[in-house]
């Protein structure tokens, strides 16, 4: 079969089944990461139905008993459309009163790795009954639910954002089920420092400041976010032609997809947007080192921790996503101690101090380039093709790139 074809039904399966679930409604408070001042805080449940007037009921995950048990019943989705979406679906809005959780309903932190430190944290999810009997639970959003259900890309492969497929690819928690936590607590135990002082440098973490314990909590929720259709909407970026660098949407078809369209936009625009990716998957653990999912940001003149040395596994084998029969991606050779120190300082001419000396995003590009290709090609591995999202430093790396865009951006430059 040939692979472009391949690509395309397992990203037409995924839609369907997304679109199965988003069918039955969401849940918008609480949100996915939500915090919450102590265990006696109120939290008041709303969301949208896509059918009208069913009860509408509320689960919380109860400690004591390991069980979800139903906590709030007795609510109905409105019978009149409160909201209609640009593809049609009509949504019906629900909403309990300000209600507290008892206490049997909160996990104290203080377990260690697994329970976290200091505070507590509960589990709240939401289902309906259909006309059949059978539960159907609703997709939980994230914090940043109203950016990401009206942010709207021309072009885009899931659709305008405010359309069911965009929301249910783009919009909602992985987790399926609220956490809510209260403001003491922190992911990981005691012996993992929290922050000393906020982020320095555009909302986000330098590598070097995190703890190694912190390093590999972040690791691993990043790694949670590495698929196959991660790894393929990478080809949706246009790395190489300057004069769409800064473009955030479909910029047409393009030698990186492999003939495919490029939806994701130019190389600055579009890695801002896939970078948003893993950004939003992390956001709902709230931990303070990446806070409100900012993930850090690796700077090439220093060296990899070796933490970061290896990609993520694919279950169906190590191979080039591009090769014709391959499910899976290539994630090794990882990174050796040999090339992990790639001693490849961001060029001066792109640093803050002299970025506002360039004058479009075209410009940019050329004086970034050359640097990025650099950096993938001297760490090595698999890090040194296009399967390298695979890799959580990927997004560490790019994370620092795109702040040579963040930084042109804000010496105020129309594009």
């Amino acid at each position: 079969m040939n692979s472009r074809l391949a690509l395309n039904g397992l990203a037409k399966a995924t839609m369907f089944l997304f679109l199965a679930l988003v069918a039955a409604g969401c849940q918008l408070a609480p949100f996915d990461g939500q915090r919450v001042s102590t265990t006696t805080s109120t939290i008041t449940p709303s969301g949208y139905t896509t059918v009208p007037s069913v009860e509408v009921r509320v689960e919380a995950y109860n400690v004591s008993t390991g069980a979800w048990v139903t906590w709030l019943s007795g609510t109905h989705a409105s019978a009149s459309v409160n909201w209609t979406t640009q593809d049609g679906t009509k949504l019906y809005a629900w909403s309990y009163p300000a209600s507290t959780l008892s206490s049997s309903y909160w996990k104290v932190g203080g377990g260690g790795a697994t329970y976290g430190t200091g505070g507590s944290y509960a589990r709240v999810r939401t289902f309906y009954i259909d006309s059949s009997g059978a539960k159907q639970y609703i997709l939980v959003a994230r914090g940043d639910w109203v950016t990401c259900m009206t942010e709207n890309f021309a072009g885009d492969l899931d659709g305008p954002g405010n359309s069911v497929g965009y929301m249910a690819n783009n919009c909602f928690s992985h987790r399926g089920e609220a956490y809510i936590y209260t403001s003491g607590y922190r992911e990981g135990p005691s012996t993992c420092a929290a922050p000393a002082a906020a982020p320095g440098v555009n909302g986000h973490y330098m590598l070097s400041q995190l703890p190694t314990c912190a390093q590999q909590i972040t690791y691993n929720h990043m790694a949670e976010k590495v698929s196959r259709a991660l790894i393929d909407d990478h080809y949706r970026v246009y790395h190489n032609l300057a004069s769409v660098a800064g473009r955030n949407d479909n910029v047409g078809a393009c030698p990186d997809n492999g003939g495919g369209n490029c939806t994701l936009g130019g190389f600055f625009g579009a890695h801002e947007r896939y970078i948003r990716k893993v950004q939003r998957h992390v956001s709902v653990y709230d931990y303070p080192w990446m806070p409100t999912g900012n993930i850090p940001a690796w700077d090439s003149a220093t060296s990899v921790p070796s933490t970061w040395w290896t990609g993520v596994a694919s279950a169906n084998g190590n191979c080039n996503s591009r090769t014709s029969g391959c499910t899976g991606w290539q994630s090794s050779p990882s990174i050796t101690s040999a090339s992990a120190s790639p001693a490849n300082p961001k060029p001066a001419a792109i640093t803050k101090a002299q970025v506002c000396n360039i004058t479009t995003p075209a410009a940019l590009h050329s004086a970034t380039i050359g640097w990025h290709n650099s950096t993938h090609t001297r760490l090595g591995g698999a890090f040194a093709t296009f399967d390298s999202p695979s890799y959580p430093l990927f997004f560490l790396w790019h994370n620092y790139v795109e702040d040579v865009w963040k930084d042109w951006k804000a010496c105020g430059f129309s594009f």
